[in-house]
């Protein structure tokens, strides 16, 4: 039986990505789901993943994975994205749906629940090494939120400053 804290997550996920993120993001999602599960990588899978031992294991294992298949896609895509490409916050979005795929996957493999505090560490964890890998630095995100601020504020007649929407914001999840 799927876990409903993981299937909740997901959906919300989804649900959150923009329309004008959705054809890229689609994209790194059937590249993610293939390179996860296709004959020739599953097994690679399946023998890191099999360096869970306890739930403590899961949060690095699994985050350290998904940035990875990240980290292939770009390779493989031959993509150099800019910064302000789409392709970021796509790759962010679905880069945690695939990491509840996994997380479920390791919970019906090892038999091992999944619960908050697992997911927010994994979330944790994978945030953290992608912004690391995008060189996406605590001032960049400071100077980018106070840009979007800005031009909420700029574009809104009443001067209320609209906050850029939090990415993937799961309850009781830090970002």
């Amino acid at each position: 039986m799927p876990n409903q804290l993981l299937t909740a997550t997901k959906k919300k996920l989804e649900a959150s990505v923009p329309p004008q993120l959705k054809d890229v993001y689609d994209r790194i999602i059937v590249a993610g789901m293939k390179l996860m599960w296709s004959d020739q990588t599953h097994k690679e899978m399946v023998s890191y993943l099999d360096r869970i031992k306890s739930p403590k294991d899961i949060p690095q294992l699994i985050a350290h994975g998904i940035a990875k298949l990240i980290q292939i896609l770009i390779r493989e895509g031959n993509i150099k994205p800019k910064l302000e490409d789409p392709f970021y916050p796509a790759s962010m979005l679905a880069a945690q749906v695939l990491c509840m795929d996994a997380l479920q996957y390791v919970e019906q493999k090892k038999k091992i629940t999944i619960d908050q505090a697992v997911l927010a560490e994994t979330h944790k964890l994978l945030m953290s090494g992608l912004f690391k890998m995008y060189g996406i630095t605590e001032e960049l995100m400071r100077k980018a939120l106070e840009h979007s601020q800005q031009q909420g504020a700029s574009k809104n007649p009443q001067g209320m400053v609209q906050q850029a929407p939090a990415p993937a914001a799961q309850p009781g999840v830090a970002v």
